[in-house]
């Protein structure tokens, strides 16, 4: 079955609800609900098994004739219902074309006819590009006049200038619904992170095909869009504001800073951006800098460091750096024939910086890279990223920018390029829910079970005592390489004594001895 094209301007109306058509002065008729458990009562001169009867056209030549004797209907709901299902076995929309009200709003005469009828407004800007138009001028249509307190179908005309479809009936707008349980399921699915497309593949499921849903994905999309807009407000940046100042009336500790401007929030990532962005930060935190910080190679954020920072440390991420190694130095015929782990060697092995100079200088002469634009570069810059030059610095263990990526992985599955401001203010409390359930299971997991110790070192079973398993796990592997390591007194001076440390470690090519003086 062919699937038709639907105008992106169409909306999802409810059963009590048909919209008409797509011309300006097109009509939305609203009617008095019924009485009925479903709000709506068969026709009561209608006797086919469905409840729906076929006006009995005339023999008139346009088509027009009085309507059968007794149809009547009780109210206009009534009238609209059965002249939908009438059109939908038949395989055309129908709209209201006409109506009278009473200064009440009770109808005094209707007519309902196909959604084709009317003819297109002639709205075309570009003649080569016409636009497209559902407007035929069909006649087809129902008259009914309010007599005696209920509507009496007064003339009927079933001929239609088009080609009839029973199979794409449910496509056409008065035939489709989305009702407030769907409505529902929709918006928990939309809260949770789940994307339309999964969410409306779901209810397809359920319902056991696409034919069985009385709606179509983009009356999901527009039902979700409006729902976003009616529990988010306006635009992103209000929306973001508003969010922050709710926390804020929460938590007296959380801060936050927006910088607007005539389009919303800045997001350009220039250096003026970053000095806002850094100088937010330091009235955060007490105009306290950061002793040290680890960034890529940006260089509107290392401008802005160096004027809002000016005596922090600051580091390239090395395995950023160390990843670029296949697209800048892949296509050396050495590459992976000894030039790849040569300059590993140089970056990772040198203990001080003499002996990373040599050994660079080694490796750019016996591999011919004088020339390499991007090796002179690093080599300019080797105070910011080659770890002998950063030895002075406390970086707790960090040589790269991991704990930020692993926060971006964090809220893998809740954000994506394609979020905006308004949606991610619902996925980041989703995410930080999902973050303290994982930590309370951590906890739990920490509070039930016992990793034993591998040493009979007091220091590590006071660090069993108070750490999480997982991070215990990471003081044993500390408490592994003091093993390995033989620690011989050279000499003592007052209260200041000298050591040796001899370590071992295992690398690639087997055992690796270095040899360490420490205070």
């Amino acid at each position: 079955m062919d699937t038709p094209n639907v105008r992106d301007d169409e909306v999802v109306n409810d059963n009590h609800v048909v919209l008409m058509g797509n011309d300006e002065d097109d009509v939305v008729l609203e009617p008095t609900p019924g009485n009925d458990d479903d709000g709506v009562s068969d026709p009561t001169s209608g006797n086919d098994d469905d409840g729906v009867s076929e006006p009995t056209p005339g023999n008139d030549a346009d088509g027009v004739s009085e309507s059968t004797p007794g149809m009547f209907f009780k109210t206009e709901k009534e009238l609209i219902y059965y002249y939908k299902q009438y059109g939908r076995q038949a395989g055309f929309g129908i709209m209201t074309q006409k109506s009278k009200r009473e200064d009440d709003g009770s109808v005094r005469y209707v007519t309902l006819g196909c959604a084709r009828g009317g003819k297109a407004r002639k709205r075309i800007t570009n003649m080569s590009k016409p636009r497209p138009t559902t407007k035929t001028d069909c006649k087809a249509r129902i008259n009914a006049v309010l007599a005696d307190g209920v509507l009496r179908i007064t003339t009927v005309c079933n001929a239609h200038n088009h080609r009839l479809s029973p199979q794409k009936a449910r496509f056409f707008r008065c035939n489709r619904a989305i009702d407030d349980s769907v409505k529902r399921q929709l918006d928990i699915n939309d809260k949770a992170g789940i994307g339309m497309a999964k969410s409306f593949n779901a209810l397809v499921v359920e319902a056991g095909g696409f034919e069985k849903l009385p709606f179509i994905e983009k009356d999901a999309r527009n039902y979700i869009d409006k729902a976003r807009h009616l529990r988010l407000g306006k635009g992103g940046a209000d929306a973001l504001r508003g969010y922050f100042e709710r926390m804020q009336y929460k938590n007296d500790e959380f801060y936050s800073s927006m910088d607007l401007d005539d389009e919303g929030l800045i997001s350009s990532e220039n250096t003026e951006t970053f000095v806002w962005l850094f100088d937010t930060w330091l009235k955060c935190m007490d105009e306290r800098a950061p002793k040290a910080i680890i960034t890529n190679q940006d260089r509107a954020m290392k401008n802005a460091i160096a004027i809002v920072f000016p005596n922090t440390r600051h580091r390239y991420c090395l395995w950023h750096i160390m990843r670029k190694l296949p697209e800048k130095l892949g296509s050396h015929a050495e590459f992976k024939c000894g030039l790849r782990s040569a300059l590993q060697r140089c970056v990772y092995d040198s203990q001080i910086s003499d002996e990373f100079e040599k050994s660079w200088e080694v490796f750019i002469d016996t591999y011919n890279l004088k020339e390499n634009a991007w090796l002179q570069s690093l080599y300019s810059e080797r105070m910011y990223w080659v770890p002998v030059y950063l030895k002075n610095t406390f970086w707790a263990g960090m040589s790269t920018t991991q704990r930020s990526e692993s926060m971006n992985a964090f809220f893998d599955g809740y954000v994506h390029l394609g979020t905006t401001l308004k949606e991610f203010i619902d996925q980041f409390d989703n995410a930080l829910r999902k973050k303290v359930e994982n930590e309370m299971a951590a906890d739990f997991h920490s509070f039930n079970c016992t990793v034993p110790c591998i040493s009979h070192l007091p220091v590590e079973k006071k660090f069993q005592a108070v750490y999480t398993n997982s991070k215990f796990k990471e003081v044993q592997s500390e408490v592994m390489g003091i093993i390995y390591s033989h620690c011989v007194v050279i000499k003592t001076e007052g209260a200041i004594t000298t050591y040796q440390v001899n370590d071992q470690r295992v690398v690639e090519d087997g055992i690796k001895r270095l040899v360490e003086s420490c205070n």
